[in-house]
């Protein structure tokens, strides 16, 4: 993988799990083709927005300290050790808490039933969670964590009890943890990071989890990533974030978090070859962040593509990571292109000023999650197609999609790009899914709304709509 700096605004690259580093000097650029997967890194810069992200959320000032029970697992016991639980600005409810197996064997689907009980000690509540980690080998620790949307209005402790598990064969992979980072914002608390294979063998990531601590030592709050990689070959390495809910008196006490992993060795995935055609990043007039793309399917496959992307310092700490597990299409035919949108982030959009630090970022193919598909799509027409602009709502397409493919469709997908006139970039990428059945010679509604910068002219772009349909 590599990173790209952040001083351009178009870039051309070759990526697996990794990239290669091309500098945009000119309006156009010869891409080339990579196969899959390589374990370099070389950075890559990312453009200046024109939007700030928003400021965090204040927190109350009002202070409700609860103090859980100390807890203690036996030798050749699988137990909880720690718990806590806290209210979010919302008035609702987590609960969080460390596991450690003290067997002999590894378990796996581990279950933990999760009790509120009154002042008289009697349960009013109860509601079933499971490990942060699906595998545990005998020594290793797990958090917990439990989100209550229901309103409980007379708890006064909560308990965690584990209730079921499995016992399995794990083949454990050592790997190293990097580029580690803390963050806090509107109502978030962050842990992210890289994961490294310094083996000689690939490896799988079945989760990473994140808990973070008070200067006490106490566990204050736990969660699984929101975003990772599931498969890195030797050499390799992939961006990771963990999001947590900050409780309502705020994250001033939290000092320290510790990372836990799930991995184990893995199965040789096939290898493909893609090309990226460029990307560009820019916070829409809502203060999201985006990074968009388009890539090509340089294989003699039809493929089904999962991308990670991570947001780096200079120092090379991940302050962001974001996932895409499918593509518009399900199956990007040999030599086909494809569009794309990073647009779920969370340090990016909720930590204050975080792009000034931002240097650098990455975009890969996830193998664990890439496979030869068998979905077919087939080219068909758009009619009555119209578009407006709203300063709220951002651009919108309308329009029919006609099956003029001489078959019945399973349903359909409608991709919009905008590009810079001039320069060719391209601005910004939405798409929508049409999931009902669509007879031969029939039509079928489209809508869809790509988020735009503020400053947006509609009349001053190019764009383009792209229709496919899904056969059975």
């Amino acid at each position: 993988m590599n990173k790209k700096r952040f001083r351009l605004l178009i870039f051309s690259l070759g990526l697996v799990s990794f990239m290669l580093a091309c500098n945009l000097l000119s309006g156009n650029v010869e891409p080339t083709s990579t196969p899959l997967p390589e374990p370099t890194q070389t950075p890559v810069p990312l453009a200046t927005p024109t939007l700030e992200p928003p400021p965090p959320t204040e927190a109350p000032t009002e202070v409700v300290e609860e103090t859980a029970p100390e807890l203690s697992v036996p030798e050749g016991e699988l137990g909880t050790y720690a718990l806590n639980w806290y209210q979010d600005n919302y008035g609702y409810w987590y609960v969080v808490g460390l596991l450690i197996n003290n067997t002999d064997r590894a378990v796996d689907d581990i279950e933990i039933e999760i009790s509120a009980l009154n002042a008289d000690g009697n349960s009013i509540y109860s509601e079933i969670t499971y490990a942060a980690l699906y595998n545990i080998a005998p020594g290793e620790i797990s958090p917990f964590t439990l989100s209550l949307w229901e309103e409980i209005p007379t708890v006064e402790t909560f308990t965690a009890e584990i209730v079921g598990q499995s016992v399995t064969d794990i083949a454990r992979a050592e790997v190293e943890i990097r580029g580690t980072k803390m963050t806090m914002g509107n109502n978030y608390i962050n842990v992210t990071g890289e994961i490294v294979n310094n083996g000689d063998t690939p490896i799988e990531i079945g989760n990473i989890a994140a808990a973070t601590f008070g200067a006490d030592g106490n566990i204050a709050t736990a969660n699984y990533a929101n975003a990772l990689i599931s498969y890195l070959n030797p050499g390799a390495s992939g961006p990771f974030c963990v999001s947590m809910d900050i409780p309502a008196e705020g994250a001033e006490n939290i000092t320290d978090f510790t990372i836990y992993t799930d991995v184990e060795v893995g199965d040789q995935e096939d290898a493909y070859s893609v090309t990226y055609l460029g990307e560009r990043n820019y916070y829409d007039s809502d203060g999201y962040f985006h990074l968009v793309g388009e890539l090509l399917n340089d294989s003699d496959v039809n493929l089904n593509l999962a991308l990670i992307a991570g947001i780096y310092d200079a120092d090379g700490n991940v302050l962001d990571a974001s996932r895409l597990s499918m593509l518009p299409i399900s199956s990007l035919a040999p030599g086909e292109s494809i569009t794309y949108d990073f647009d779920y982030w969370n340090p990016m959009n909720n930590v204050e000023n975080i792009f000034d630090i931002a240097d650098s970022y990455t975009v890969q193919v996830d193998l664990g999650w890439t496979w030869d598909s068998s979905t077919v799509y087939v080219d068909i027409n758009t009619t009555d197609d119209s578009n407006e602009f709203d300063e709220f709502w951002g651009a919108t397409f309308t329009g029919k999609v006609e099956n003029n493919s001489g078959e019945n469709l399973e349903g359909a997908v409608v991709i919009v790009n905008i590009y810079d006139p001039e320069t060719g970039e391209l601005l910004a990428t939405g798409y929508t899914s049409l999931y009902d059945e669509i007879p031969n010679g029939e039509t079928a509604d489209y809508e869809l709304t790509i988020s735009v910068e503020d400053g947006f002219d509609i009349s001053a772009v190019n764009y383009t709509i792209i229709a496919k349909g899904e056969l059975p």
